[in-house]
């Protein structure tokens, strides 16, 4: 008993030099077993406590939220009602514009409307206002007060009150609004996440609407500034093309000109003959060509090929048998060619009328043109103020035509749906990891006792410690005094 008091207390159970040492690194797996099984009711205790705790916070301190999704797609290609054109361009699908419209989606502009809507600056939830103050909240306010660090009250307009309410309920709303575009594709869920399933929904559904409607109100405000600005534009140009128009017929009326709706009328006419000239000469090209093609054509077979008659193809399939049909089908491609030769003859007799009168025609729009040249120099103006002038005008009827039938650059794919169980908290989760955590903290509890022990458990630990057999053991003995051990 004295020997082994005197190996295990202080630095008198250090081993002599010439003791032998017995060193190892590995890990002892069964000792390691055994001392977290020595320890298995700290673990499970605290185990225990972990999973309570969890419990706890999960069922009775934390407040379920529900989530809630809408789902809303970009249209790159829309469908034209009229043919013409807009004055906000659509959507071409590119990153820039698609994070521009997460964005959008996530403004505070937009957000404002949803709470105008919603009405959510009366909701307890979003305005914090509202709620009751908690016991910790009075108690940091009652802790603040007597340390004299409390914000001494400002007094606020109405207005001014009513403008930081809405803004603190927009900050809160935005936080719990999550847009998300699923890429590569131009579609985008907005999540929200509230405390009410019904709420969740219809706070998700507001969000697209009023997203889509936003876009129909851009376009709608941009096309009604353009409508303002081209009807001032369009009245400024009348103005100086009724000068420009009033300076010419002056002009006219004072000189003894050729009008010019006849010269007009003469050039159209001349371009009907250019027209007409042009189909004679096609025609007139299409006679020689089929002319010198039968005349090339050796062998009946390729003259009724090209002939391509029902008659002679009767004639061919009897020629070779029949000289009668030989000499009919011969005859009757003669008869061809001439008829071909005839209208060729015709063709060309027209074709030189044609280009007769055009001369003479042109000739006589020439000697009018130069009585015009004044005149048209006094137009040119007028003329370039009218097509500008119609031009704008165009515009001011089909923008005044957009005004009704403007078309978002969205639409919704799915409407939120009502939660029927809550998002957060993840109740088995947030149990299962208690549940790790107890018997980690318990399992790392017990190693560290172990580890802050300097006794001995075994013999085997004492000759593993000191080099020396261990001779004899004193069992412990659950007395008190040395009388119950008798």
């Amino acid at each position: 008993m004295e020997f082994s008091r005197s190996i295990s207390s202080g630095p008198e159970r250090a081993a002599p030099m010439d003791a032998p040492q017995i060193e190892t690194d590995e890990i002892d797996l069964a000792a390691l077993f055994a001392t977290i099984w020595r320890g298995k009711w700290i673990i499970i205790l605290l185990t225990t406590i972990a999973v309570g705790l969890g419990g706890y916070y999960t069922y009775f301190l934390t407040t379920p939220l529900y989530q809630s999704t809408a789902v809303v797609i970009l249209e790159t290609k829309q469908d034209q009602i009229v043919d013409l054109q807009s004055v906000v361009g659509g959507l071409s699908g590119d990153t820039s514009e698609v994070n521009s419209e997460v964005q959008v989606l996530r403004s505070r502009g937009l957000m404002g409307k949803v709470v105008d809507r919603l009405d959510l600056t009366r909701d307890p939830e979003f305005n914090g206002s509202l709620q009751a103050p908690s016991l910790i909240d009075n108690t940091k306010s009652q802790l603040r007060r007597r340390l004299g660090l409390s914000t001494p009250s400002v007094t606020l307009l109405a207005e001014e009150e009513a403008q930081r309410t809405r803004d603190a309920v927009i900050t809160a709303l935005l936080n719990t609004v999550t847009v998300r575009n699923l890429t590569p594709s131009l579609v985008f869920e907005v999540t929200v996440k509230t405390q009410d399933p019904r709420k969740s929904a219809r706070i998700a559904d507001t969000i697209v609407d009023l997203y889509i409607l936003n876009q129909i109100e851009v376009k709608f405000q941009a096309t009604e500034q353009a409508t303002v600005w081209l009807t001032e534009r369009v009245a400024s140009l009348q103005k100086t093309l009724e000068q420009a128009e009033a300076e010419v017929s002056e002009f006219n009326a004072t000189t003894e000109l050729v009008s010019v709706e006849g010269l007009r009328a003469l050039e159209r006419q001349n371009k009907e003959l250019r027209d007409r000239i042009e189909t004679a000469e096609n025609a007139q090209f299409k006679l020689n060509t089929d002319l010198t093609a039968l005349m090339q054509a050796e062998t009946r077979d390729a003259r009724a090929a090209i002939v391509d008659d029902n008659k002679l193809t009767r004639f061919l399939t009897r020629a070779e048998s029949d000289e009668t049909m030989a000499k009919a089908f011969d005859l009757g491609f003669e008869s061809v060619v001439q008829r071909k030769r005839l209208d060729a003859v015709r063709a060309d007799q027209q074709l030189a009328a044609l280009r007769a009168s055009e001369a003479e025609l042109t000739g006589q729009i020439s000697r009018q043109s130069e009585d015009l040249i004044t005149l048209q120099q006094l137009t040119r103006e007028a003329e370039a103020t009218r097509v500008l002038y119609e031009y704008f005008l165009t515009r001011l009827n089909e923008t005044s035509a957009q005004q009704g039938i403007q078309q978002a650059d969205s639409r919704i794919l799915s409407n939120a749906v009502v939660p029927t169980a809550p998002s957060e908290p993840r109740k088995s989760l947030i149990v299962a990891l208690s549940l790790v955590l107890g018997l980690l903290t318990g399992a790392a509890l017990v190693l560290l006792r172990e580890m802050r022990n300097d006794g001995f458990r075994t013999a085997r630990d004492l000759e593993a410690a000191s080099g020396y057999t261990v001779l004899g053991q004193i069992p412990l003995m659950p007395a008190k005094s040395r009388r119950k051990t008798l």
